[in-house]
């Protein structure tokens, strides 16, 4: 992985909960029901920021966000 020397702000003004579900087999043609689910913070900057992290460099992120909802915002940038 290649180190990223710089600074990056992201501006999430639609910050949002993503609800992601997987099943254990799929099958075509049929109702699939999903076994387990998760729910994650998400938004374009977010998950931009999220990658850059990942990749080395110094993120800073802002945006709007809801009073009810913060939790997992908090959490995924450790506030």
């Amino acid at each position: 992985m290649r180190d990223i020397n710089n600074k990056v702000v992201t501006i999430t003004l639609n910050p949002a909960l993503d609800l992601t579900g997987s099943v254990g087999k799929l099958n075509l043609g049929s109702v699939n029901l999903a076994e387990e689910g998760s729910l994650h913070a998400a938004g374009k900057g977010v998950n931009v920021a999220r990658v850059l992290s990942d990749l080395g460099a110094e993120v800073t992120v802002t945006g709007f966000l809801g009073r009810d909802n913060d939790a997992l915002f908090s959490t995924l940038f450790l506030i």
